[in-house]
């Protein structure tokens, strides 16, 4: 009997490794992605911005980096409202009164 629970302790050992390591392939970051070209699209400013500032470009400093703040702003700001107002103006169904079921 104690090799059957033996067994037994090393299966659910052996099913609580591998669903601790599906839940952590689960958790990756596909780099690839949306994830990854905001990570490109960030260093790629930096880079951008950093040449403008060390150069003394006023074009890059004064006009392009206010607008591309003004865009990714706005963009957020829009999504953020298509997301959030359908959610918010959805119409809730009236409460059931369980008193008209009993009579």
């Amino acid at each position: 009997m104690s090799e059957n629970i033996e067994r037994q302790a090393q299966a659910m050992e052996t099913e609580e490794q591998l669903t601790m390591a599906q839940h952590k392939q689960d958790l990756k970051v596909e780099w690839f992605g949306v994830d990854g070209a905001l990570v490109l699209l960030y260093v790629l400013l930096a880079c951008f911005y950093g040449y403008g500032m060390l150069n003394r470009v006023d074009v890059i400093i004064g006009y392009f980096a206010p607008g591309v703040a003004i865009l990714i702003t706005s963009a957020v700001f829009l999504k953020y409202c298509t997301e959030v107002f359908p959610f918010a103006t959805k119409k809730k169904k009236p409460p059931v009164d369980a008193s008209k079921d009993q009579g």
